[in-house]
């Protein structure tokens, strides 16, 4: 099973492009939770402004929902279970990233790998507490990768992970603020799908 955790633009028109990422992923044969941790209230200000300008307290608004972070977590596990998902892996998107990385903290040995697609605001202490191995991949003007690589550098499984940039990228061109009809966008939205298949079929099975 995956648990698909979105950017802070959840379930939202604009944001079409979550749908399609659990719809590949089910053709791979997956069981996939994706869930609207908003609860029906996302982020609803310029996409194409980022990061927010201060005047609009995205710090604000995340902290309301960071608060129910924990029950929903318990939440997913539960449903997860109960369909007979027994091994399964997180993937997240932006502040999903972290939140993946979390989850996966939160259950050892059941949530096998996580993977984070132009991750926001991702500590390198929540990337060093998992137990097993990630795929981080940010974009132009994301995160730099050391901090995490460092973070990692001594773990067992250091060697299964996978830290790739995609600098010619713009942050969340997988999710609401990617168009996949750009000949340029869609090929790298590809080429992150087959490093997706290829890590989860490894980790995952």
């Amino acid at each position: 099973g995956i648990l698909l955790l979105p950017d802070i633009f959840g379930f939202c028109e604009i944001n079409r492009n979550i749908f399609r990422i659990a719809d590949r992923l089910a053709e791979w044969g997956y069981f996939v939770l994706l869930i609207d941790p908003f609860r029906g209230k996302p982020w609803t200000h310029d996409r194409e402004r980022f990061p927010p300008p201060p005047a609009q307290n995205i710090k604000e608004w995340i902290a309301t929902h960071d608060d129910q972070e924990a029950d929903v977590l318990s939440l997913c596990q539960k449903f997860l279970q109960d369909r007979g998902c027994h091994r399964c892996a997180t993937i997240g998107f932006c502040w999903g990233a972290s939140r993946a990385l979390h989850a996966m903290t939160s259950v050892p040995n059941y949530y096998l790998c996580s993977l984070s697609f132009h991750p926001s605001n991702v500590a390198p202490e929540d990337v060093a507490a998992v137990e097993g191995p990630v795929m981080f991949c940010p974009c132009k003007d994301d995160q730099s990768l050391e901090p995490i690589a460092d973070a990692i550098k001594d773990k067992q499984w250091a060697h299964d992970c996978i830290l790739q940039r995609f600098d010619d990228m713009s942050h969340g061109f997988m999710t609401a603020r990617g168009d996949w009809s750009d000949i340029a966008v869609g090929k790298r939205v590809e080429d992150a799908f087959s490093m997706m298949q290829t890590f989860l079929r490894k980790h995952l099975g």
